[in-house]
């Protein structure tokens, strides 16, 4: 039997929680990848401070990452097997090869010649296809419901299909002048406080731990929507 320091366990819960927060700090910054974002002056110094807090959440998660693996040197210190060492250090690797891949997702979107011309499309349609409900009106005996309906309802599915675009550019931070925003994205409060829930239930069964554990400070905590979730994940999960 492999005996730890008392407070082993502990820290790599703590640590652990610390990097689901990064995480979801990272998750929750504010889309700046669209034109304006370039191209106003008044956007470009709002995007460099979300780009300058998103690098220092990466500088924050790459040392919790170093943090977790040197645990795993601990735990080879006393006496754990070498080739479960070697496993545990796979995981890590899995684990950063997976917030690449969220970061892929956050970051890069549809290319902006194709989001433009998805709008332009949109806006210039009516006035190119006006004439053909005009012969339709003209076909139909001049059936006025018929011809507002087929007429809106066209262009009332092109419009959600733009708009259920938009919503998906971020699936992590709801499109506030969508149609419905925030019903497609991932609920990020619900998910990370069910993975605290389940790490610290986990934590409370092992000896030498605690049941609840502080959160270490960091300096992007401005930018979180709901920072309370992370020390309550109970509450989130009833509501």
């Amino acid at each position: 039997c492999v005996r730890f320091p008392s407070n082993f366990n502990a820290a790599v819960l703590e640590d652990f929680r610390h990097l689901a927060q990064l995480v979801y700090e990272y998750l929750s910054m504010p889309s700046v990848s669209n034109a304006r974002n370039v191209v106003f002056v008044c956007k470009q110094h709002s995007t460099s401070r979300v780009h300058a807090m998103q690098n220092e959440i990466i500088k924050s998660l790459n040392d919790s990452m170093y943090d977790l693996a040197q645990h795993t040197e601990v735990m080879r210190h006393y006496g754990f097997p070498s080739g479960e060492a070697s496993r545990l250090h796979q995981y890590h690797q899995y684990l950063q090869q997976r917030f690449e891949h969220l970061r892929v997702l956050k970051y890069y979107r549809t290319p902006q010649a194709t989001r433009v011309f998805g709008q332009v499309y949109l806006f210039i349609l009516p006035w190119l296809v006006g004439p053909y409900f005009g012969w339709v009106f003209e076909q139909t005996g001049q059936a006025y419901a018929f011809t507002m309906t087929l007429a809106g309802f066209i262009f009332l599915i092109l419009l959600g299909l733009l708009n259920t675009h938009r919503g998906l550019e971020d699936p992590f931070v709801p499109e506030v002048t969508g149609w419905t925003p925030g019903i497609d994205n991932v609920k990020l409060e619900y998910e990370f406080a069910s993975m605290i829930q389940a790490v610290e239930q986990y934590g409370s069964k092992v000896p030498g731990t605690i049941r609840s554990l502080p959160t270490p400070p960091t300096t992007t905590t401005t930018m979180v929507k709901n920072p309370e979730s992370m020390d309550n994940p109970e509450a989130v999960l009833e509501t």
